[in-house]
């Protein structure tokens, strides 16, 4: 496993220092089409309010509750090609980021805790258009039933959720102004951390 890099994790142990720990509890939310739930709040005028942008594309997040740090996606199908994105990450798992007591996938064992495969929302912008990562995907035979319709900022896109034993991650590919916006929501069965500010941070996607 390569090691967290050094300026990433300085920047995100001191965003850490200023956020309030969130409690870890069982159970996931891993369908974003269904991110506009019943209560989840609207992030405008809040103090604790950040702001981002991924290309063309704005979005907030909850300070308090989500940590950013700057990572290497991994593309699917192939995953033998990344780029680097944003990841937005629960604070209470970013607080144990360094510190080797994590258990990833079907390990057994503890690891080093890292960015990377921490649960929490990825964002990047790809340089191609829909069409060419859509047609990599079929080219990899995955089954069209695996790929989903999906709507975001008013465009249609393709999903795909690359899972086991109720972890893994859900992929979003949404057209902008000719190449893709490459979202990927990473959950546990075991832990939903994050996931309402999670929820209100896609929802706040839009175009500049």
């Amino acid at each position: 496993m390569k090691p967290f890099p050094r300026a990433v994790c300085i920047g995100v142990c001191l965003a850490v220092s200023a956020c309030n720990s969130e409690s870890q509890n069982i159970g996931t939310q891993t369908n974003s089409d269904k991110d506009n739930i019943a209560g989840v709040s609207d992030l405008a005028g809040r103090p604790d309010m950040g702001f981002g942008t991924i290309g063309p594309v704005t979005y907030k997040f909850d300070r308090q509750r989500l940590v950013p740090a700057e990572i290497e996606i991994p593309v699917p199908p192939a995953y033998d090609e990344s780029i680097w994105g944003i990841k937005l990450l629960p604070a209470s798992r970013a607080a144990m980021l360094g510190n080797e007591n994590c258990i990833y996938g079907n390990s057994r064992q503890t690891q080093l805790c890292d960015a990377e495969h921490e649960i929490g929302l990825e964002m990047a912008m790809l340089e191609r258009p829909l069409p060419f990562y859509r047609d990599a995907f079929t080219s990899a035979t995955i089954p069209e039933d695996e790929l989903r319709r999906t709507n975001l900022m008013g465009q249609t896109g393709f999903a795909f959720t690359a899972s086991a034993e109720g972890s893994g991650t859900e992929y979003r590919f949404i057209p902008v102004d000719g190449r893709t916006l490459l979202i990927a929501r990473r959950f546990s069965r075991t832990n939903d951390a994050g996931s309402r500010a999670i929820a209100e941070t896609i929802r706040s996607l839009k175009p500049e």
